[in-house]
């Protein structure tokens, strides 16, 4: 995250793998002589097994690297609205970043990012929960951050084409069966059932698809 007195940008990463720092080498020369004099290096602050490391040292071997993808940035434009860009303008010093990872309350925020302002009315607007979010497939560690709610809105479908991908066995024919049960729903919501005789005027509101409330202005064929 860059922090600045006129703007405020938060980066998206992705971990990917664990990579090497350019001190690597020597912390791990530094190690193989401690492990030689028998120290103990394991031991931390407060517990009874203290380390035999001085301050400094440990905090030197105390670093990790790990390589990321940026999936983007969220940013807040001229009136205070947060916006979500799937790229960057720019890099700065690793120093003026601070890394953070992510909540169940920031991982809604960012899964459900531009859904009608993250307000969840499902009976009205079309919007709908579709799973959960997960950090990874594994979930040994992320018990309370699966249950984090990710929604979708059913209107993204009506009109366009839609392709689904994921791997063997994730979900990918449930989530199908899901978005035709939202399409059904919202249809049956239509305000006229069927369409007009007359060629409908692309110039009037009439051509719009829903109306303010989310609701389609006609049902789904």
């Amino acid at each position: 995250m860059k922090q600045g007195k006129e703007y405020k940008e938060a980066l998206l990463l992705r971990v990917i793998n664990p990579t090497k720092l350019p001190m690597d080498n020597d912390i791990i020369t530094t190690m193989i002589a401690y492990y030689k004099e028998d120290k103990d290096i394991t031991g931390r602050e407060g517990s009874k097994k203290e380390s035999k490391l001085d301050p400094y040292t440990r905090y030197e071997l105390s670093f990790s690297g790990i390589e990321c993808r940026i999936l983007g940035v969220f940013y807040k434009d001229k009136k205070g609205k947060v916006r979500f860009g799937a790229d960057i303008e720019n890099y700065y010093s690793p120093n003026n970043y601070k890394v953070y990872k992510a909540n169940s309350e920031i991982l809604k925020f960012i899964v459900n990012q531009g859904m009608k302002e993250f307000i969840y009315n499902e009976s009205e607007s079309g919007i709908f929960k579709i799973g959960n979010v997960r950090y990874s497939s594994t979930q040994r560690f992320q018990q309370e951050e699966s249950k984090v709610p990710a929604y979708i809105s059913s209107k993204d479908f009506l009109g366009t084409r839609t392709a689904l991908f994921g791997m063997t066995r994730t979900g990918k024919s449930n989530t199908v069966k899901m978005i035709i049960k939202a399409v059904k729903e919202i249809s049956e919501k239509a305000i006229n059932k069927y369409l007009p005789n007359a060629p409908i005027d692309l110039s009037k509101d009439d051509a719009k698809s829903f109306n303010n409330e989310g609701k389609p202005k006609y049902k789904v064929g």
